[in-house]
């Protein structure tokens, strides 16, 4: 398993509207210690892990062993990335010092701040924007030591706006922009109003950054967009949809979790942190990695069966419109939904240019989901 992202603190001092985990920051749940840490860090160092991502909450503030934490993965041989919204701006400027430190995400949400604060809060976009340039002007980023990456949420707030993020990440000196758009789980179901985006808007948003990239490709851009999406864009626009294309799940080969307790799961949909009602709220003694060695736990019941079924396409039948695709055959969506509890899933931009798609690119859809067998019934939206 090459990365693994660990979910260190469930404490934050925002209240993102969009956040995934929010439930954590109500009744903020104890976290590993630091000797559990180094413990869970030592087992990823010796089954061949070779960065670990943190995650919060708010680890720039919530964790005051990181420099520890940093030098005990250094010794271990592992990378680490840490994902921040950039507030604890002097915090991140010593923890830039450390060897071990490759990567710095910040999140930025919008390209003026009355689009990132009406999600962040107030305040809140000065920060960031003021981190990711003194990060990227820090020795070791100049050295090529470390890399600074801005994050960016597109959602109904942002999403007419989004492109102008192409240039305002390279005006900040950072490496990379990576773009996602909202996910409606967590606080975000309390605000899904005005942060929804589905249909011909998801297109659009994405479509309109893409563009924008491509005029001058001053900063690099991960967009991690499913085959049909691509072809979509390809067609359209003539973009090579190889550049632009990824799976949604690669499988535990490449990637795993380590929930607070300290629990290593194939899949974040499987936590607590993700799904506060059936994901896993316990410590539990074969998956812990306090205990457990993390290759043993990889050979446990629950990554046997979940790699089974990733490999056997049999959720593709459950997904929509995966089930009609010409491209299942090289597409392993995401089917955090289905893992949850529900009885079909989504993948909402194949969806969209399933709906969509003929308006702009003349028989697409039959080109495309050439086993779809007449009009569309599914109520999902």
């Amino acid at each position: 398993m090459q990365t693994v992202t660990i979910y260190a603190t469930g404490e934050c001092n925002l209240r993102c509207t969009h956040c995934s985990v929010g439930q954590d920051q109500y009744e903020p749940r104890k976290a590993l210690t630091t000797d559990e840490f180094k413990e869970t860090l030592t087992s990823l160092a010796t089954s061949g892990t070779k960065l670990v991502t943190l995650l919060g909450g708010e680890v720039t503030i919530y964790r005051d062993d990181l420099p520890e934490l940093l030098d005990h993965a250094d010794a271990c041989g592992i990378g680490v990335s840490i994902n921040t919204n950039g507030i604890a701006l002097s915090r991140l400027l010593t923890l830039a010092e450390h060897s071990a430190l490759e990567s710095v995400v910040i999140s930025l949400d919008g390209s003026t701040p009355a689009l990132h604060n009406e999600i962040r809060g107030r305040g809140s976009f000065e920060r960031a924007t003021r981190a990711i340039s003194a990060l990227a002007s820090a020795p070791r980023s100049r050295e090529g030591a470390m890399r600074v990456e801005i994050a960016h949420v597109i959602s109904g707030v942002n999403a007419i706006h989004s492109a102008e993020m192409v240039s305002l990440a390279s005006s900040l000196g950072a490496h990379r922009l990576s773009v996602k758009h909202v996910r409606i789980i967590g606080r975000a179901q309390d605000h899904v109003t005005s942060l929804g985006l589905a249909g011909e808007s998801l297109i659009s948003a994405y479509s309109t950054v893409l563009l924008a990239w491509m005029l001058t490709q001053k900063v690099e851009l991960s967009l991690q967009l499913p085959s049909a999406f691509a072809y979509y864009l390809e067609r359209r626009f003539g973009i090579d949809a190889d550049s632009v294309k990824a799976v949604a799940c690669a499988g535990t080969d490449h990637y795993g979790y380590v929930d607070l307790l300290g629990n290593h799961l194939p899949c974040p949909a499987m936590s607590f942190e993700e799904d506060p009602v059936n994901g896993l709220g316990e410590k539990l003694d074969e998956l812990n990695l306090v205990r457990n060695t993390a290759s043993d736990v990889r050979r446990s019941p629950i990554f046997l069966d979940f790699e089974k079924r990733r490999r056997s396409f049999a959720a593709h039948e459950k997904m929509h419109p995966c089930k009609y695709c010409r491209f299942s055959d090289e597409s392993s969506p995401c089917v955090a939904s289905i893992i949850q509890g529900e009885a079909s899933g989504e993948v909402d931009l194949c969806a969209a240019v399933f709906d969509y798609g003929d308006e702009h690119v003349s028989g697409f859809r039959a080109d495309v989901f050439p086993l779809y067998p007449g009009e569309r019934t599914s109520t999902m939206t």
